[in-house]
């Protein structure tokens, strides 16, 4: 029973390390998105509103096809022995900086902001680790 929930808590300690890099990868794509979105239909000014939410729909489509891979990826990987590998490499690949470093924008400054108690984020945890006999929702 500690064995099982030792590897519980193990897992839920190194999903912490991937979640961050999944909120700044989905912020800066959805950010890059919405600039380039708004440039297009401020370009674009004729569009009906129906025409419009077109092209935000594709944009939306583009970036979560472009972005969905990694992302199944990053939460595949979390618990092998290369997950931090992975991590770091799609930090590096999409610019996403340091994890640790991020207090500019306004994140959390102490750690009980950035480590939320296992209750807290079982939700979270269960989508990014199914417990053994569960199934992963299809992607």
């Amino acid at each position: 029973m500690v064995v099982e929930e030792v590897g519980i808590v193990r897992q839920w300690l190194q999903s912490l390390e991937v979640t961050p890099t999944i909120m700044a990868l989905r912020t800066k794509a959805d950010d890059i998105k919405r600039v380039e979105v708004e440039k297009t239909l401020g370009r674009l000014a004729n569009l009906s509103g129906p025409e419009r939410e077109l092209v935000e729909a594709m944009a939306s489509s583009i970036v979560n096809k472009l972005i969905h891979n990694t992302m199944v990826t990053l939460k595949a990987e979390v618990n092998s022995s290369d997950g931090a590998a992975f991590v770091e490499a799609a930090r590096r690949f999409f610019s996403l900086g340091d994890p640790a470093a991020s207090n500019v924008n306004g994140s959390a400054s102490s750690v009980s902001e950035t480590c939320p108690l296992p209750q807290e984020v079982s939700k979270e945890a269960e989508v990014l680790i199914p417990r053994a006999g569960s199934k992963r929702p299809e992607h």
